[in-house]
């Protein structure tokens, strides 16, 4: 692609940048010390301490929080809905247009690469731990194939720094020079404004929705985990040996004996000992798995209400999507309302931050062009409606005509925006051939909008 860059990379101090590789001192991640983010056992109670850290006054951090998701995503439900909503972005067609509107396609074709590909999905998982800084890396062929997050957990979106170890209170920032043109960093709103105060004039960020799924999230791990142990107890057979034998080696006999019949659970006993099964109340005719698949598949509709808009959207029923068909449907509706609200958070992100960026390290990204993603789906929509009011509009016409009546033609081309004048018949002119002329005008009016 010719003129992509004025010159070899310069970065906004003006220091010249070879364009295969850029100085390893611009990329934060050479900062963050190697370690593992260990995983415990997530509960009500943790869920809760997560947002107690994350809001203290003076040293607030998202430790505890970033650990917590990294749970949260490995539910099936969870993960099953975070991928629907990043594709209902990213299957969509970015282009780049100039101030008139008209597409750029030596640029649109510049940005459909796997590294803008891996941006866009970075961003858009902002959205679900709350923040996200990513670290562009190396150029390499005037691409970005390094591109890759640094740890959240290291990432203070209240400091805005980048610490060495987790739970720094002090590390190195990310919106200054040299790193500021080679990191985005994307924010989320907060909602309830408990973050710490304004760095740099850069709100307080927000939780992200993985905040909000984790609750029912922690419940299903709960819930199926006491599904297991109940397969387990009442749905298995259970081996029960009884022997009078008192000593330890003969007893030890009848125990590996019941061992190696199985793997359900066993037990020795005495013949006068009883092992009784007492489900709960209401739950007889081993019907107490019920209460572990109702507590789940709420939970389950929850979170995908919380992540996709609609209780429905990931597990509708065939043939139906929520109380009405199609695109009238409310499942489809929330679909487009999170598709609409994305994909106006990735242009936003590309226009305001992204190619401010990419110019100051010398890509010579047209002054007024800017990003966005094609709304077929929307301009689909809108013809159709414009078909149907126009045929509607027709159809009246032909029913004035057909009763015998004189047809307010300038109403006509108001409504739809056509010209259509009045056809000079002479006076022998029969109904018959009237209503022909006015079928002859509907048929114009379909073919207009056909493909």
């Amino acid at each position: 692609m010719a003129n992509i860059f004025t010159r070899a990379f310069w970065n906004s101090r003006g220091e010249s940048v070879t364009t295969q590789q850029v100085d390893a001192k611009r990329n934060l991640l050479r900062v963050i010390s190697p370690a593992t983010l260990e995983r415990i056992r997530q509960s009500v109670t943790t869920w809760r301490e997560c947002a107690v850290e994350a809001e203290q006054a003076w040293f607030p951090h998202r430790v505890k929080m970033q650990r917590l998701f990294q749970d949260t995503i490995l539910n099936g439900q969870v993960y099953t809905c975070m991928e629907k909503r990043r594709d209902l972005t990213l299957l969509r067609d970015f282009i780049i247009v100039n101030e008139s509107g008209e597409e750029l396609e030596e640029w649109t074709k510049f940005f459909k690469t796997p590294w803008f590909y891996l941006w866009m999905t970075y961003g858009l998982d902002a959205l679900a731990y709350g923040y996200q800084l990513v670290a562009h890396g190396d150029i390499v062929g005037n691409q970005f194939p390094n591109l890759q997050p640094l740890p959240r957990q290291n990432v203070s979106p209240d400091r805005l720094n980048v610490g060495t170890f987790v739970y720094s209170t002090s590390g190195t920032p990310f919106m200054d020079e040299p790193f500021l043109d080679w990191h985005t960093y994307f924010s989320t709103p907060a909602d309830n404004g408990r973050s710490s105060a304004r760095v740099n004039d850069i709100p307080p960020c927000g939780y992200g929705y993985l905040y909000t799924a984790a609750l029912p999230e922690i419940y299903i791990r709960n819930a199926m985990g006491a599904n297991a142990d109940y397969v387990q107890v009442f749905g298995q057979p259970y081996r029960v040996g009884k022997t009078s034998k008192t000593e330890e080696h003969e007893r030890a006999e009848m125990a590996n004996t019941l061992d190696s019949m199985g793997s359900s659970n066993w037990a020795v006993v005495d013949p006068e000992d009883m092992i009784e099964f007492i489900e709960a109340k209401g739950a007889g005719s081993g019907n107490g798995h019920l209460s572990y698949d109702n507590l789940i598949t709420r939970c389950e509709k929850l979170i995908s209400k919380i992540i996709l808009g609609h209780a429905d959207a990931a597990d509708s029923t065939a043939g139906k999507l929520g109380a009405e068909q199609g695109e009238d449907s409310p499942v489809h509706k929330a679909l487009m309302a999170k598709k609409t609200k994305d994909g106006a958070y990735i242009e936003n992100a590309f226009n305001l931050v992204l190619i401010q960026k990419l110019q100051a390290i010398g890509v010579n990204f047209p002054i007024g062009a800017t990003g966005k993603f094609k709304n077929d789906e929307e301009d689909e929509e809108t013809r159709q409606k414009e078909y149907e009011r126009n045929l509607s509009a027709a159809t009246i016409m032909k029913t004035i005509s057909d009763a015998g009546g004189e047809p307010d033609w300038a109403w006509f081309n108001d409504q739809t925006n056509m010209k259509v004048e009045k056809k000079e018949v002479e006076e022998t002119e029969t109904p018959e051939q009237k209503a022909n002329a006015a079928n002859e005008m509907i048929e114009k009016v379909k073919n207009l909008y056909r493909p």
